[in-house]
C-alpha cells in the first residue's frame, strides 16, 4: 500500500525547517520527501497547501483511566482531533499489570470495579491488539494499581515480602514492554519509591504527578532524580483559579532545578480539567478506603470538619463530567444541582454529591487560568500533556460536546499561532517530538525518512486528515475502516 501527500507545508521535519512539498509513504513508513509531481500511488491527497505535521502524541490521556480505551479501542474521536499516539498508566494508575485481575484501583475514575481477564502486561496488550487499535498506545506501570492489588489502603509501609513481590510485578511489566513507572503526590511513600526506582534504566520514565495539596513529595523526588538514572518527569494539574499561587511556586521551583536534573514537566496547555471527586477531599482522608471516607461523610461530626477544608468551587464553571449509577446527573451544572437540592453552599453541595454517587463522579472545570497555563506548557522543558478525552457525546448536554470533542492539540497551536509566543513549528514539536524522546517512541514524532507514517494535516485551525501507520484513518470528518495503531513498548 503506497501514499502520496502533495501540496503541503511541512512541519515537525527531521531537517527541523519547514518544508513545502510532497511526501510518499509505503507500506507503514515514510519511503521520501521531496517534490514528486508525476509519482503515482495507491492513495493521493492533495494537501491544498495544508500545514502536514507528526501525528499529536498526549503522554497524558483519559482514555485509559475511563475505560474507554478498552470499551471503544477505535478511538475515533481521537483521532478526529489528530492524535496518533497516547501514553497510559498516569496519575499511578493503570490498566496493568493486576495481580487480582481487578480494576478496583482505578474506580475513582472509571467508576468500574469489575474484574477483567488479564493479569501482565503483554496479556492487556494482545487483547487491545486483537479488538484493533485506533491509535498507537504505549504505557507507565500505576504505583497505585499494583500497592492496591498488595495492600488495599492500608496506609503503613509495604512489608519486604510485599515490596518484592511489587519488584518482581514492575521488572515483568518492564519486560513487558513498560515504559516506565508514575506514582501521584498523595501516594507518596519515599522508601518504596527509592526501591521501585532501582528497577528502572536511564531510558525508562519515574513520572510523579503532584496535586496542589501534594508539594511536600517534590524535595524527595528530586532528591532520588540526583541518586539515579531514570528520566523524571513531574505532572501538574491544570491550575483552577484558586490555585493559581499554587502552581507558580511548583513552576519556580521546579525550573529551578530542570535544566540540571534533566526533568521534564508535564502540563496541559488546554483550558479544561477533569477529576475525581475524591481528589478535592483533604491528604488525610483521602488516602483511605472509600468505606472509611462515605463513613467519615455520614458523620455529622466529621462532616464539620471535613467541609472547612475542602477548596472553593464557582458552581457556574463546574459540571458534573460522569455520574455511574446516577446518570441523571451527568452534565449538570453545580448551580443546578444545587438549585435542585436548595443547597446554597457550593461546598455543602459538594459534599453531598459525593454521598449521592458513592464518590464516584468527575467534575469538570472551566474556571482555569488558561493563560497561566499556556506561559507554563511552553516552557522549554515541559511536554504538553493534552489530556484528550475519548467517551461519546450522545447522551450530554451541549455544553460538554465542544470540551470533549475540540482538539486540545489545535487549541495549543492555535494560541501559540495568535500569541506569537512560540513559532508553530516549534509548538508542533513539543506535542510530537519532544514526547516521543522523552518517552522513547522510536522513530515516531518526527517527520523523516524511515520514520513511521503519523501524520496530521490541518488549515484554518482544524483537523482535515490523520494518517496512523501509514493508512488514513480519518479525513474530511469521515473515518476510515482501519485499526492502524500499534502497541508501543519500552
Amino acid at each position: 500500500m503506497s501514499l502520496l501527500i502533495r501540496n503541503v507545508e511541512i512541519l515537525g521535519r527531521a531537517a527541523g525547517v519547514p518544508q513545502r512539498g510532497d511526501v510518499f509513504i509505503s507500506g507503514s513508513r515514510i519511503s521520501a520527501i521531496g517534490n514528486f509531481p508525476h509519482k503515482k500511488a495507491g492513495e493521493i491527497i492533495d494537501g491544498q497547501g495544508m500545514y502536514l505535521g507528526p501525528g499529536f502524541i498526549d503522554v497524558h490521556p483519559h482514555a485509559d483511566h475511563l475505560y474507554a480505551l478498552v470499551h471503544e479501542p477505535a478511538q475515533k474521536m481521537l483521532l478526529g482531533q489528530g492524535i496518533t499516539t497516547i501514553i497510559g498508566g498516569q496519575d499511578g494508575l493503570s490498566l496493568a499489570p493486576l495481580i487480582y485481575g481487578s480494576l478496583e484501583a482505578m474506580g475513582d475514575w472509571s467508576g468500574i470495579d469489575r474484574n477483567v481477564n488479564w493479569h501482565r502486561l503483554k496479556d492487556l496488550f494482545g487483547i487491545l491488539t486483537k479488538r484493533g487499535l485506533g491509535v498507537n498506545f504505549g504505557t507507565l506501570v500505576g504505583y497505585s494499581t499494583i500497592r492496591h492489588d498488595l495492600a488495599g489502603h492500608r496506609p503503613s509501609r509495604l512489608t519486604r515480602s510485599e515490596l518484592n513481590v511489587f519488584g518482581n510485578e514492575l521488572s515483568r511489566a518492564l519486560e513487558d514492554g513498560a515504559l516506565g513507572l508514575s506514582m501521584s503526590g498523595s501516594s507518596w511513600v519515599n522508601a518504596e519509591a527509592k526501591f521501585l526506582a532501582e528497577y528502572l534504566g536511564h531510558h525508562q520514565v519515574f513520572d510523579l504527578s503532584v496535586a496542589y495539596d501534594e508539594e511536600e513529595a517534590l524535595p524527595e523526588f528530586l532528591e532520588l532524580v540526583r541518586k539515579t538514572s531514570f528520566l523524571p518527569v513531574v505532572s501538574l494539574p491544570a491550575p483552577r483559579r484558586s490555585e493559581t499561587e499554587a502552581f507558580k511556586r511548583n513552576m519556580q521551583r521546579l525550573s529551578a532545578v530542570a535544566h540540571a536534573e534533566h526533568l521534564h514537566l508535564e502540563i496541559s496547555p488546554t483550558g479544561l480539567e477533569i477529576r475525581p471527586l475524591l481528589s478535592f477531599l483533604p491528604l488525610w482522608l483521602r488516602t483511605k478506603a472509600r468505606e472509611e471516607i462515605v463513613a467519615s461523610l455520614r458523620d455529622e461530626w466529621q462532616r464539620s470538619k471535613i467541609l472547612p477544608q475542602l477548596p472553593e468551587f464557582s458552581s457556574g464553571d463546574t459540571y458534573i463530567f460522569q455520574s455511574p449509577g446516577q446518570e441523571a446527573l451527568t452534565g449538570m451544572s453545580l448551580r443546578d444541582f444545587m438549585t435542585s437540592l436548595e443547597i446554597e453552599d457550593e461546598r455543602e453541595a459538594i459534599l453531598r454529591l459525593m454521598l449521592i454517587t458513592d464518590l464516584r463522579a468527575l467534575l469538570m472545570f472551566e474556571d482555569i487560568n488558561s493563560d497561566l497555563l499556556f506561559r507554563g506548557a511552553i516552557h522549554p522543558l515541559s511536554v504538553p500533556g493534552l489530556r484528550s478525552l475519548s467517551v461519546e457525546t450522545e447522551h450530554r448536554p451541549k455544553i460538554m460536546h465542544a470540551a470533549i470533542s475540540e482538539s486540545a492539540a489545535m487549541r495549543f497551536l492555535n494560541m501559540a499561532k495568535d500569541t506569537k509566543a512560540i513559532s508553530l513549528n516549534t509548538a508542533v514539536h513539543k506535542i510530537t517530538a519532544l514526547p516521543a524522546k522523552v518517552y522513547g517512541l522510536k522513530d515516531r514524532g518526527v517527520i523523516g525518512e524511515g520514520n513511521f507514517a503519523d501524520l496530521v494535516g490541518f488549515k484554518d485551525g482544524q483537523v482535515k486528515f490523520t494518517i496512523v501507520n501509514g493508512k488514513t484513518a480519518f479525513k474530511d470528518g469521515d473515518f476510515g475502516n482501519v485499526s492502524a495503531g500499534e502497541i508501543i513498548r519500552g
